[in-house]
């Protein structure tokens, strides 16, 4: 009889958690990356975006590569990429590789690559929960002669 008691108990645990989460319409559509990157600030705050090679973060080590000339055309090519947000942990470190840094007016920046970002605002260093496919990233790398 116990025994019969948690398998019941079980199973209506089970079900109530899968139909809290498939009454949620927003849980599905956060799998998919379905959005362009969300910029910090609005574009018009832009005074630089270029491209870089980071070494170490931390250390503030970073080959600069190319600073891009044209920011609205270069903000419509990374508007094409759908960025998707991980749900679940952390947000995740951007410690080295390639990433688009945009600098706004105010003296904030941010690092964006495909899978992490890091923001810093008002001198304070926050981590970004926003992903990309990395194919569709390098390809908007290369558009800017940047070999990937």
């Amino acid at each position: 009889m116990l025994g019969r008691l948690k398998v019941f108990s079980l199973f209506v645990f089970v079900m109530a958690s899968i139909f809290s989460i498939c009454s949620c319409s927003k849980f599905f559509e956060l799998f998919e990356r379905d959005e362009p990157y969300k910029l910090l600030h609005e574009k018009s705050e832009i005074i630089e975006i270029s491209i870089v090679n980071i070494i170490d973060l931390e250390a503030e080590n970073l080959e600069m590569l190319t600073v891009i000339s044209d920011i609205e055309a270069f903000l419509t090519d990374l508007n094409k990429i759908k960025f998707g947000r991980y749900i679940i942990g952390d947000p995740v470190r951007l410690n080295h590789g390639y990433a688009i840094k945009i600098t706004y007016k105010n003296g904030d920046y941010e690092y964006i690559n495909d899978y992490a970002q890091q923001i810093v605002t008002e001198g304070q260093m926050h981590f970004g929960q926003y992903n990309c496919d990395k194919n569709e990233f390098n390809s908007l790398l290369k558009l800017y002669g940047i070999d990937c």
